[in-house]
C-alpha cells in the first residue's frame, strides 16, 4: 500500500472574481479578490493596498457579490463542492480577530443542476437565480447567455441574454417575491448580434441595460434603442466590464487581447428636465493584462483581476503618455496560472531544484523560474571596486585584519596588520597600541566588548580591553598555523567569552581553548584537505553550536558544551563552492547566521534544527548587520565590485523570476549537458492580402512522433488531465473532476490479465485542475535534518497557478497526520460550516467515498491562522487525546507534532 502526502507550496493565484465596497466597517473602502478556493480581503489606502485577512474555503468560488441592507455589509458566495452548490451570507467581525460569521448558508443546487447561476442583490434583497430555473419557468427551449437584475423597477426585473436555433435575443420578466414565479417584463429585442454576451444594467436616470457583442454595443430601455459598431471593439472579444460612476455614465470594458476602454454614455436634458441618452461613445485607454475582472477603486485606480497574467493595479491618467496610453501600472500581482507544463532542474548543480513553468496565455504567455528560498529586499546600491571587507562599527566580529574598528562605549577598537589600537571615540586620540614583540604581522583576529585574540602565525595572544589600556594576558602556540578563530561570548557570560575556537592549518582540525590560559578543551579532526576558513560559536533557541566552514563551500557544524568545551553531533552540509565567511545578525528577536559564498545561504533554528535557506542573490562576499536612521534593520552585503544595502524575508518564500514569451508555451524540457531549455509554444498569425501570415505581436517562437506500450490499464472511466510515475507499482492521476488519485500495478499477480489490471488504492479531491506532474524539489537536498522520513516528490502545477507535492510517507506518519487532521477539524470552523471531511472526498463519482491513503495539508497550515486561544485550544485537544502508550513511537507523535505546529505557539 502506498501512503501519501499532499502538500501546498504555492496558493492559487489567478483572480477568477472581485469586487468593491464598505466590507470591514463603513469607513474602510475594501478590496475583495476570489482566487479559486480562496478569498483574500485588502483595505485600499493611499499607500496601496493592506491585506487584512485570507480565508480558504472548502469549495470552489462560482460567483461572488457584495451588497448592503440596513445594518452592515454582506458578503455573498455562490461555492461549489461536492454536494452541489451553496450560498452563504457572511459580515466579518473586526473584533474577534477579522473573523466571518455567516448569516445565511444552504444548499441551493445538487451537483447535477448548475449549469448557469446569477446571484445578484437589490438594497435589502438578496435574489438567486439559476439559468435552469429561468429557462423552465419562462418555457424557453434555449441556453442562458447571461443575466442581469435592471435597476428603477418596481417589481424586481431580469434582463437576460438567451439562445435559440433562430438567434440571440433579450428579454425581460418581473420576478413575483410572492408567487416565486416569473411574469412577463416591460420590454424584449428579437434577434440580436449573434455574438451577444454581456448585459450591463444601467442604474437611474438612465435606466435600461447594455448589451456587448462582439461587433456592437447597444442600449434598450424598452422606449430607447441605441446602437454603436465601433471598429476597434471587433479585433477581440470584451469579457469583462465594471462601472465607473454610481450614475452609470462611464464603463470599463476589458478584452481578451488586454486592451482596456472606457465605454462613455452621452446624456441629454429635455425641455421637461427629464435625463435620456442621447449617444455611446468607446475610447481605448490602453493595454493592461488580460482582464477577467475589473473594478474601480477611487481617484481612477482600477484592479485588473487577471487569470492568464499577472493582476495589476492601475492608474487612470487624464494624459496619454507617448504612446498614446492612458493607463500606467503602479503594482503588479505574480500569477503562475495557468500552469501548462514545467520542468524541475538544477541549474547551479548544486542540489536545490528550481521550477520552470510554462504560465499564462496569449499575450501573457511567460516563463516562470520559481525558486525557494529567503529573499533580500534592495534599497540602496553602489558600486565600489575593490572592496576587501563590511564592517559594522557597532558589531563584533571576526576578520582578517586590513583594517578592523569596533565601537564600544566611549572608545573603538582598531585591528591593523602590525598593531591594535585604542581609540577614543570622541577625540580620536590614540589611548593604547599592542604590537606583536617581535614586529610580525597579525594574519587573523576575533574580539568582542571586553576579550581581543589575535593570530601572529602559530602563536596565540589574548588581550584585555581595560579602561584605557590594552593589555597582554596570556599567548601559546600552536601545532599548526591559524586559519580562523572565533571568541564570541555565549550563555549568560556577560558580553565575555571562556571559550576560544579555533581552526588550523596542517591538520585541518577544530580546536576549542579555555580562556584566558588556553588550555585545550576539544580537538576535532575535520578530514580531507580542505582548510577551515570561518569558524563561529552561535545560539539558536537556547542550544549552542559551532560553526566551521571550509575553502571549497563545505559546513561542519556541531552542538557545543559551554562548560565543557566538548563538541558532539557532527554533521557536514555543502552551502557552495568558494570559501565560505559566517557572520551572525539578528532578526525578530532571533539569531541567525549569514553564510557568505558564491551561493549565499541564511542558517536558522526552527524547532532546535538548523535550517539551511539559500538567499536570492548570487554572490555574496562579506555581510554586516545595518541599524540606522535611514536602513533599520538591515544588511550591508558586498561581492568584489558592489555594496548592497537590504532586509531580509521574515520566513521562507517562493521567489518567482519571469521571463517573458508573449504567446502561449506549452511544453517545455530541459537538456541538462548544454544547460539549454526547449520551449513548444502557440501564437495567433493573421493573413494578409497576399497570403502571407505573420505573428499579431513580437514573440520569442520560430517553427515532432513516439510509440507507447501499455503495461497496464485503469478501467475507471475518467477524464485525465495529468499522470505521473511514482514508482514501478504505484502510478498518480488527476482528472477533471479536480482529483488526484493513486493506482497500483500488482507485480506479484500470476496472470498477465492481473499484471496488467491498475486498482485504485488512494482518492482525494484536491479542489484544483493539475495540468502537470514533475519529479523533484524546491528544497536542498541533504541539507541538515529531515523532520519527517518522506520518500520521493512529485510536484504538481493546476489551471489557478497553484504549486504543490505529493510525496510518500509510511504508515505510522500517515497515520499520524491523519489523526492530527481529524483533531484539528474539531477546533477549527470553516466558512459556510462545510465540513472538512466532505471536501477531500473525491468528487463526481461518489460523494461518500472518502479519501484513503492521501493525507492533506490545509488543516495542519491553518493553524498557523488562527487566534492565540484557538490556538492553545487545539493544542489542548491533541494532547489530551494523544494516546502516548498504543503510540508505536513515541518520540515520533511529540516530534510530529511540535514539527507541523511549532510557528504557532
Amino acid at each position: 500500500m502506498s501512503y501519501n502526502y499532499v502538500v501546498t507550496a504555492q496558493k492559487p493565484t489567478a483572480v477568477n472574481a472581485c469586487v468593491t465596497g464598505h466590507f470591514t466597517s463603513a469607513e474602510d473602502l475594501n478590496l475583495l479578490i476570489a482566487k479559486n478556493t480562496r478569498l483574500e480581503i485588502y483595505v485600499v489606502t493611499a499607500e496601496g493596498l493592506r491585506p487584512v485577512k485570507e480565508v480558504g474555503l472548502y469549495g470552489k468560488i462560482a460567483v461572488m457579490e457584495l451588497f448592503r441592507p440596513k445594518v452592515c455589509s454582506i458578503l455573498t458566495v455562490l461555492l461549489q463542492y461536492q454536494l452541489g452548490v451553496c450560498v452563504i451570507l457572511t459580515k466579518i467581525d473586526s473584533s474577534v480577530f477579522w473573523d466571518f460569521v455567516e448569516y445565511v448558508f444552504g444548499l441551493v443546487l445538487s451537483s447535477r443542476g448548475r449549469q448557469t447561476f446569477l446571484c445578484t442583490a437589490r438594497v435589502g434583497d438578496l435574489l438567486l437565480i439559476t439559468g435552469a430555473a429561468l429557462l423552465t419557468r419562462c418555457a424557453l427551449n434555449s441556453q442562458v447567455i447571461d443575466v442581469q437584475f435592471l435597476y428603477g423597477c418596481q417589481a424586481p426585473t431580469v434582463c437576460f441574454i438567451y439562445q435559440d436555433p433562430q438567434g440571440r435575443h433579450v428579454k425581460t420578466y418581473e420576478v413575483s417575491l410572492r408567487e416565486k414565479e416569473f411574469n412577463k417584463g416591460p420590454w424584449k429585442q428579437e434577434n440580436v448580434e449573434a455574438e451577444a454576451s454581456m448585459v450591463i444594467p444601467v442604474p437611474e436616470p438612465f435606466g435600461g441595460a447594455i448589451i456587448i457583442g462582439q461587433e456592437s454595443i447597444t442600449y434598450h430601455n424598452g422606449d430607447k434603442y441605441l446602437a454603436i459598431a465601433p471598429p476597434t471593439i471587433k479585433q477581440s472579444t470584451i469579457v469583462c466590464h465594471n462601472r465607473v460612476d454610481p450614475n452609470g455614465s462611464r464603463y470599463l470594458l476589458g478584452d481578451m487581447e488586454g486592451r482596456l476602454f472606457m465605454l462613455l454614455l452621452e446624456k441629454e436634458e429635455l425641455m421637461d428636465g427629464a435625463v435620456v441618452l442621447k449617444d455611446l461613445h468607446v475610447e481605448l485607454l490602453g493595454e493592461t493584462s488580460i482582464a477577467e475582472c475589473l473594478t474601480y477603486l477611487d481617484n481612477g485606480v482600477v484592479f485588473v483581476g487577471s487569470r492568464l497574467g499577472d493582476s495589476q493595479l492601475v492608474k487612470l491618467n487624464v494624459d496619454s503618455n507617448d504612446q498614446g496610453s492612458y493607463v500606467a501600472v503602479m503594482e503588479t500581482f505574480t500569477n503562475l496560472g495557468p500552469i501548462v507544463d514545467m520542468c524541475v532542474v538544477d541549474l547551479e548543480r548544486q542540489g536545490q531544484g528550481q521550477l520552470v513553468t510554462c504560465s499564462g496565455a496569449f499575450k501573457e504567455g511567460s516563463l516562470r523560474i520559481i525558486r525557494n528560498g529567503i529573499g533580500i529586499h534592495e534599497h540602496a546600491s553602489i558600486d565600489l571596486p575593490g572592496i576587501k571587507g563590511a564592517v559594522n562599527t557597532t558589531h563584533t566580529h571576526t576578520t582578517e585584519p586590513y583594517c578592523t574598528v569596533v565601537v564600544f562605549t566611549c572608545v573603538c577598537v582598531q585591528i591593523t596588520s602590525v598593531s591594535v589600537r585604542l581609540v577614543t571615540q570622541d577625540s580620536k586620540a590614540l589611548v593604547s597600541e599592542w604590537k606583536e614583540p617581535q614586529g610580525k604581522n597579525i594574519s587573523v583576529a576575533s574580539c568582542n566588548s571586553t576579550q581581543v585574540v589575535l593570530a601572529v602565525g602559530r602563536v596565540l595572544y589574548y588581550l584585555q580591553i581595560l579602561t584605557g589600556e590594552l593589555k597582554q594576558i596570556s599567548s601559546t602556540e600552536m601545532e599548526h598555523e591559524v586559519a580562523c578563530l572565533d571568541i564570541t561570548p555565549l550563555g549568560e557570560s556577560a558580553g565575555e567569552s571562556s571559550i576560544c575556537a579555533v581552526g588550523l592549518w596542517t591538520d585541518i582540525s577544530a580546536r576549542l581553548l579555555k580562556l584566558p590560559c588556553f588550555s585545550p578543551l576539544h580537538k576535532e579532526m575535520l578530514g580531507g584537505e580542505i582548510i577551515p576558513r570561518s569558524i563561529l560559536m552561535t545560539t539558536f533557541e537556547g542550544s549552542h553550536y559551532l560553526l566551521c566552514a571550509l575553502g571549497d563551500g563545505a559546513l561542519f557544524y556541531f552542538g557545543l558544551d559551554i562548560q565543557t568545551g566538548v563538541l558532539s553531533e557532527r554533521k557536514k552540509v555543502t552551502l557552495g563552492t568558494q570559501p565560505t565567511v559566517l557572520r551572525t545578525f539578528r532578526s525578530l528577536s532571533t539569531s541567525n547566521v549569514f553564510a557568505c559564498s558564491d551561493r549565499p545561504t541564511v542558517i536558522y533554528s526552527s524547532n532546535h534544527k538548523l535550517v539551511f535557506s539559500n538567499v536570492n542573490l548570487k554572490e555574496v562576499n562579506y555581510m554586516c548587520p545595518l541599524n540606522s536612521e535611514g536602513y533599520p534593520d538591515s544588511l550591508a552585503l558586498a561581492n568584489n565590485s558592489t555594496l548592497t544595502i537590504g532586509t531580509i524575508d521574515e520566513i521562507q518564500k517562493l521567489h518567482i523570476r519571469t521571463v517573458p514569451l508573449y504567446e502561449s508555451p506549452k511544453r517545455i524540457c530541459y537538456q541538462e549537458v548544454s544547460q539549454c531549455f526547449g520551449v513548444l509554444s502557440s501564437r495567433v498569425e493573421m493573413q494578409d492580402t497576399s497570403g502571407t501570415t505573420a505573428a499579431v505581436r513580437p514573440s520569442a517562437s520560430t517553427q515532432v512522433e513516439r510509440a507507447c506500450v501499455c503495461i497496464a490499464r485503469d478501467f475507471n472511466p475518467n477524464w485525465m488531465s495529468a499522470v505521473e510515475i511514482l514508482d514501478d507499482d504505484n502510478f498518480l492521476g488527476a482528472e477533471n473532476a479536480f482529483n488526484l488519485f493513486v493506482c497500483q500495478k500488482d507485480s506479484a499477480a500470476t496472470t498477465d490479465e492481473e499484471r496488467q489490471h491498475l486498482q485504485e488504492v488512494g482518492l482525494f479531491h484536491l479542489g484544483e485542475f493539475v495540468n502537470v506532474f514533475s519529479h523533484g524539489s524546491l528544497v536542498l537536498q541533504n541539507l541538515g535534518e529531515s523532520s519527517t522520513p518522506t520518500q520521493g516528490s512529485v510536484l504538481f502545477g493546476t489551471v489557478n497557478g497553484m504549486i504543490g507535492l505529493v510525496t510518500s510517507l509510511s504508515e505510522s506518519w500517515y497515520s499520524l497526520l491523519l489523526d492530527l487532521q481529524n483533531r484539528l477539524n474539531k477546533v477549527i470552523k470553516s466558512v459556510g460550516k462545510i465540513e472538512h471531511s466532505l471536501y477531500p472526498s473525491a468528487a463526481v463519482r461518489d460523494v461518500n467515498s472518502h479519501s484513503r491513503t492521501l493525507s492533506h495539508t490545509h488543516t495542519h497550515t491553518h493553524t498557523l491562522t488562527l487566534t492565540h486561544s484557538a490556538r492553545k485550544g487545539a493544542w489542548t485537544l491533541l494532547v489530551s487525546h494523544c494516546d502516548v502508550e498504543a503510540a508505536t513511537d513515541d518520540l515520533l507523535w511529540r516530534r510530529g507534532l511540535s514539527t507541523l505546529l511549532h510557528h504557532s505557539f
